[in-house]
């Protein structure tokens, strides 16, 4: 069992108020990158096919909008996507070899209930890629 928490890199942002935004990118390198470590130790242990439940729980989002602490790219179309729910969790089933294969749709069913929660949002079709190979090349 491994387990992450942290806080919200937004709301360390003298220029942004506390609790009023969440980075449209960040959760998708956050979980991008709790999936790679969860790779890499079952290729530790030898494991590729073993079974990992991996469960994300976003809180403190009621009253957050959607936005871009670094404005790289604009949402489309502009318009203020809110949170009226605190909590949202995801939670599904993968094979290690499933995060080697197919990175980004896992990315995309464990990030898609967060998005949901402002306003139904759908991120790009090729936001998810393009952002997990920029998170790579880093």
């Amino acid at each position: 069992m491994l387990f992450l928490l942290r806080g919200y890199q937004e709301d360390s942002k003298d220029e942004l108020e506390p609790g009023t935004v969440l980075d449209y990118i960040l959760p998708i390198w956050r979980v991008g990158e709790c999936l790679l470590h969860a790779k890499r130790l079952g290729r530790e242990l030898g494991e590729e096919n073993t079974s990992v439940t991996v469960q994300a729980r976003w809180t403190g989002l009621e009253g957050r909008t959607l936005g871009s602490i670094e404005n790289r790219r604009g949402l489309f179309p502009p318009i203020e996507r809110e949170s009226h729910q605190a909590t949202v969790t995801a939670s599904q089933r993968f094979t290690v070899q499933d995060f080697e294969d197919a990175l980004p749709e896992v990315v995309e069913t464990l990030t898609q209930p967060l998005y949901q929660i402002f306003d139904f949002y759908e991120p790009p079709s090729d936001l998810i890629q393009n952002e997990l190979d920029r998170m790579q090349s880093q």
